[in-house]
């Protein structure tokens, strides 16, 4: 199974070239994490900038200019920054008093999907959530069904855990027609959430318990 690297939206960018947005570099402080496929090792200073301003301490008008400056790179086709473009469209950001005033759902689709598309697999579980609630896109059960399973394939503990659910209800698409995407299958489900406690957090290992003791019980 492929090893997730951990890492979260805080970069120091202490050695760019502009110099007043130094203040903005807090060493010790990460306040959002999210697992990617690999290490962040080809950044531009624009994006570096931008994450970094997201990621600070609520400062006025930081969660504004760093998503302004992600806009670039996003178009030209860097995932991180179509992922974390996402995640602020999202609404996700809350420590910034103006987040929810950024939320658009369908932004918030579009650069989860440019970004899953790439191989993110963080973005891959958000899109899931989008098309499980309808959130910027039409409601498709198969499609959640299909970005889940490429999150847990990756080894993403939120996916491996609503994967396990999916299995344990089945899937069944009824827009626009009614079709049958996946039957239940316990044992799948088992397997999925077993695999959930194997490698998630403590929150994700209780939810799993709570699965599995309901299921024996």
């Amino acid at each position: 199974m492929c090893q997730l690297v951990y890492t979260s939206l805080f970069f120091r960018c202490g050695y760019c070239k502009y110099d007043h947005y130094h203040a903005y570099n807090i060493a010790s402080d990460i306040y959002i994490q999210f697992q990617m496929q690999r290490i962040v090792d080809s950044l531009n200073n624009a994006t570096i900038i931008a994450i970094e301003l997201i990621n600070s301490r609520p400062i006025e008008n930081a969660l504004v200019e760093g998503m302004s400056l992600l806009k670039e790179p996003a178009q030209k086709g860097d995932a991180k920054a179509q992922f974390v473009l996402g995640y602020c469209y999202g609404g996700y950001v809350t420590w910034h008093e103006d987040s929810k005033k950024m939320i658009d759902h369908e932004k918030e689709a579009y650069w989860f999907s440019k970004a899953a598309e790439q191989g993110i697999i963080g973005a891959m579980y958000y899109l899931a959530n989008c098309y499980s609630e309808g959130k910027g896109v039409e409601k498709s059960s198969e499609k959640e069904y299909y970005w889940n399973k490429k999150a847990a394939l990756s080894g993403f503990p939120e996916s491996m855990l609503r994967l396990g659910d999916l299995y344990r209800d089945g899937v069944i698409e009824r827009q626009p027609f009614y079709k049958k995407v996946l039957d239940r299958n316990i044992d799948s489900a088992l397997y999925w959430w077993n695999k959930a406690y194997e490698v998630g957090n403590l929150s994700i290992k209780q939810q799993a318990e709570k699965r599995l003791q309901k299921l024996y019980n």
